[in-house]
Parts: structure tokens; sequence; C-alpha cells
């Protein structure tokens, strides 16, 4: 086929004496930059190619289509090649699994092997035609939220897995606090560049989490789609599928659904970017709720956009706090820029774990109630450590969640400040705390990195303190956990801080989510909860039970966790002046 080719008029004569225009290599090219940028030029874009390449506007017109009608040929083609490759696989591996049958013999009664009808053409029939319907149900969702059909894509070239990995991996680093779990299930569209995520389509799996052990997790199941839509304005959309008819994907079915969510991010030209951000979900509750969380969970802080902003907000923040380290400055403690970047690694590792040690997936049942005389109800769970960045040997968690009659930010500066430490903390038997190194991360002077040390410093002069605080508008987090000299010598040295072992526990601090002042604290009935300036805290610490993995866990393990938690909560409600249930 000649494109281009002069469309002739006038009589018949004329027609058989049509010429043919062979168009230049000059003007091939711009006509194939001009179809890469837009595939249906309008009247006014054709008619300023014709004054610039020399041809008729009919020229052009009859260019664009034949060029378009050889596109979609030569998308149909490969879509075709692609279902012939796919059902050849099948039949081959339906071809291998009947020779594989004919060889086997019961191992009870050494009968036959199974009969030739076994896999009869019927039913090789028929498992072609489920996995083809399948395919064309993922076909039919993917054209509907691009907006053009499947046969229109370019092939997708592979991705390792590695790759698709780090998908999930940034997304539980970027939030810890919310994304306990994430996996890319399937990858259906993708760019072929790693570093780019326009134009790309990939299934996921997500568990969210409210680091609480009495709130369950949220599990979704979807596609996420990203695309840059201008220049400066990108897109990332996520929609589940038909929640029943995730399994054959590997997915496990959820109770909850994404409706179409996600944000968009708008360069603002100045080093600021301008996010909006929407949650739009449908959740089954089939479990009943815990009347600490009940408000923040019924009014959507729990779970909500304003959440995923406040989070991105604070990673945002840790990124810039990075950024700043390269600026030479002058630090008291003379920390290099190095020793900071590493300090700051390991506190994010820390931040990680412990957010992590509070899931309560429903999916995995490891929180055991306690029963006793105290007051305070703990949850513990254990598990077995063996992986570098962890003690080895069995950790014991445990954790409960109160409610106080203080505003948040008033108990997040009291488990923040060290001259406060000796109030609340029971391992610090009385002793204050000095702050020895310090590392702003953000804006706020309480989102901040520091290392700890006890005074006097001769009672325990190997072990220091590694702690992270931070808040925003949905909460505050203060996460600590010991490192011996050695391991705060490596760190400042600006060495590799990943084989340091770490056992964060820690404070979470969240709005009670009622709005108003006045009234009592919550009770355990089902009526909404009296409007009060509280907050919900969750107490949580870890600690080596054993030295060996095989170990069990003893008694007395958890008899002191259980009594570390309950002192520590008596002591902070004395200090804040709200003791009592």
């Amino acid at each position: 086929m000649d494109f281009g080719d002069d469309i002739p008029e006038g009589s018949d004569n004329q027609r058989r004496r049509k010429r043919y225009h062979r168009h230049t290599p000059r003007q091939i090219q711009q006509l194939e930059a001009m179809f890469k940028e837009c595939p249906h030029p309008d009247e006014n874009q054709r008619a300023a190619l014709s004054r610039e390449l020399g041809l008729e506007p009919r020229q052009i017109k009859f260019w664009f289509q034949n060029r378009r009608t050889q596109m979609k040929a030569q998308h149909e083609r490969q879509d075709n090649c692609f279902l012939r490759a796919e059902n050849d696989k099948i039949r081959c591996e339906n071809i291998t699994m009947k020779e594989a049958l004919k060889n086997i013999v019961c191992p009870n009664c050494g009968g036959p092997p199974i009969g030739e009808d076994f896999f009869d053409e019927q039913k090789l029939r028929m498992e072609n035609a489920r996995l083809k319907e399948e395919l064309d149900r993922v076909s039919s969702i993917t054209s509907k939220y691009l907006g053009r059909p499947f046969t229109q894509m370019p092939p997708m070239p592979s991705m390792s897995v590695s790759g698709s990995l780090d998908l999930s991996n940034k997304w539980v680093d970027f939030f810890p606090g919310i994304v306990s779990m994430a996996h890319t299930v399937d990858i259906l569209v993708n760019n072929g560049s790693m570093t780019g995520r326009n134009e790309t389509l990939i299934m996921m799996y997500e568990e969210l989490h409210l680091m609480a052990p009495v709130v369950p997790t949220r599990e979704f199941s979807f596609l996420r789609y990203c695309k840059q839509l201008e220049q400066g304005l990108w897109a990332v959309v996520d929609v589940s599928l038909d929640g029943q008819r995730d399994a054959p994907y590997g997915v496990p079915t959820s109770r909850s659904r994404r409706l179409p969510s996600g944000c968009l991010i708008a360069d603002m030209g100045n080093g600021y970017s301008k996010v909006t951000w929407v949650e739009h979900n449908e959740n089954e509750q089939t479990l009943p709720m815990n009347p600490l969380y009940r408000e923040l969970v019924l009014s959507g802080a729990a779970f909500g956009a304003h959440r995923w902003l406040a989070a991105l907000q604070r990673a945002c923040d840790r990124f810039a706090s990075v950024a700043a380290l390269g600026v030479p400055q002058l630090d008291p403690s003379g920390v290099t820029p190095e020793g900071k970047r590493s300090m700051m690694k390991l506190s994010q590792r820390m931040v990680s774990s412990f957010c992590a040690s509070l899931c309560a997936s429903p999916m995995q049942p490891r929180w055991t109630q306690l029963n006793g005389a105290y007051e305070v109800l703990v949850r513990v769970s254990s598990h077995r450590a063996a992986e570098p960045g962890h003690p080895s040997g069995v950790v014991l968690c445990a954790a409960t969640s109160i409610w106080l009659p203080v505003p948040g930010e008033h108990v997040f500066a009291f488990v923040r400040d060290e001259n406060a430490r000796s109030q609340w903390d029971v391992l610090s038997h009385g002793n204050p705390v000095q702050e020895v190194s310090r590392i702003t991360n953000g804006a706020n002077p309480g989102n901040c990195i520091s290392l700890l040390r006890g005074v006097p410093s001769s009672q325990n002069s190997s072990m220091l303190i590694l702690q992270e605080s931070s808040t925003d508008a949905a909460g505050s987090l203060v996460v600590y956990s010991p490192i011996d000299l050695q391991a705060a010598n490596v760190v400042m040295c600006g060495d590799d801080p990943s084989p340091i072992p770490l056992l964060p526990s820690g404070f979470v601090i969240l709005p009670d989510g009622r709005r108003g002042a006045g009234g009592a604290g919550p009770s355990s009935s089902s009526a909404p909860l009296a409007s009060s300036p509280g907050c919900v805290v969750t107490v949580a610490f870890q600690i080596l039970a054993s030295n060996l993995p095989s170990a069990r866990l003893s008694a007395d393990s958890v008899n002191t966790v259980n009594n570390l938690i309950n002192t520590t909560v008596e002591q902070m409600r004395a200090a804040l002046n709200c003791a009592g249930p």
C-alpha cells in the first residue's frame, strides 16, 4: 500500500490515467511525527500540514485515514497472535498433563492408569472457552477505564519480578501507617519504563490498617491506572473489580470495594505540588466495632482522604529533610550529613516495623486478649524473627488502646519530651534522659529524630535510645527502640544501618472522632459517644522473649509485658491528671 496516493477526479478516462504521487522522506517523517501526537487531526491542523509540506489537504486527509487503518490492522494481528499463543500454551499444558496421567498408578490398589477419556476433547474445549471468557472480561474492563479498545493498545513489554515487587514495596514504605501490606497481582499495561509510570495499568491487592489491634484491617483488590494528563498534571486512579471474580487471579475475596478513587497531582512550578485526593469506598461491616474507634471509623477519618493527604505531607517532609542534609550547616552534635542520612534510614525502618507490628488482619488472627485483675485490657502476639535487622529469637508484642480526656497534642508533647520521659518510662527507673543528637524532620518542631541517653550515663553507658516523633492533622506517632553504643557509632559514621537489630515500641495518638466539647468518656454501649476533647492512645511494647527461635513463649514473659503496659498507662494517666478508667 502506498500511503498518500493522490485521489484523481474527473472522467473515467482520467481515472484510468490516474497518477500516483509518492511522498518524499521528509514529508513522511513529518506526517509520522504528527500521527504520533494526534492520529485524528482537525481541518486546521491538516491545512497547516498542507502548507508546510506542499501537499493538498485531501492528500493529508487520506494519508491519515490509511495510516489509521494500517495501525488498526497491525494491532489486530498482534492481538490475534497473542490469543493464538495463549491457546497453544494451554493446549500444550493439557497434552502434557494428559501424557503424565497415563503413567499414574493408584498407590492403594495398584489399578491401571487413567483412561484416554479422562481428558477428552470436550473438556479441553470447555476449559479453553472459560479462559477465553476471562481474557475478554479483563480486556473489556481495560477498555472501559482507558477509554480505548484493547486492540489499540501497544504490546506489553515484559517487567521483571523485582520491578513489580518494587511498586508495592514503595507503596508500603511511603504510607506505613496506613498500608500494612500490598503486592502487585498482575501487570496489564506497561509503557516499558521502570522509572516512568505514564499509561500503566496494574492489578493490586492492599491491606489498610489503623495501627490498633482492635480495629480490623480493610482489604482491597483493584486496578490502578496512572497517566500524565498534560504537562505538569498527573492522575492516579483506582477502582475495584467485581469482588466475587477476583479469586482466579490469586486475590482473596474482599468485603471492601474501592469505587473510583485516586489523586490528581499538579506541578505548581515553584518546587511545590497541589494534590487533590478522593477516597470512595464501599465496606461491609461484619465484626463488632470497638467503641473507642467507632466515631473515628464511621466519620470516615480513619480511612478517608484526609488521612492519606496528611500521611503524604509527612512523607514529603521527610524527603525534603533528606535533601536539606546536602546543604552545609553547623551541627552542635558534630554528626556529618552522611551520619544523619544513615540515622534517618534506620529510623524509617524502625517506624515501618512498629506500624507493621500493630496490624490486626482478620485473615491472620494473631492477637490474644489477656485475662487478669488488671484494669487495662492487653492483647499480645508473638512471632519468630531471624531475618537481618531484627533480633533473632521469639519476639513478644503487647498493645492496648485507651481513651484519655485530654487533647491529642498534649499527649504527644508529653511522651516525646525527654525531660518528662522518667514520668512514664518504667525502664528508665526514674532517671532523666538527655538528647545527644537531633534531626529536624518537617516544619513542625515535634517532627524530629532524636538519639537519647540516660543520665547519669554511667548506669548503662552502652545503651542509647533512637526515637522518632511525628504529628499531623490526622494523628501523632512516637516510636523508639534501644540500640547499643556500637550500633550508634556505625550510624553516626554514615555506614549502612541495615544489619542493626531493632525492637521498636511506642505510641499511636489519634483523635476520638467526636466533635464539640463537654461530656464524659466512652462507654462500652453501642450508642454514639458523648462529645469531649479527648484522644485514643495505643500503647505498644515489643520484648525479646527468648534468644532461641524454636523456644516456646513462657508465662513469665507474658506477665512481664502485661505488667509493663499497665504500669505505663497508670503513670501516664497520673502525669496527665486523668487517673482512673
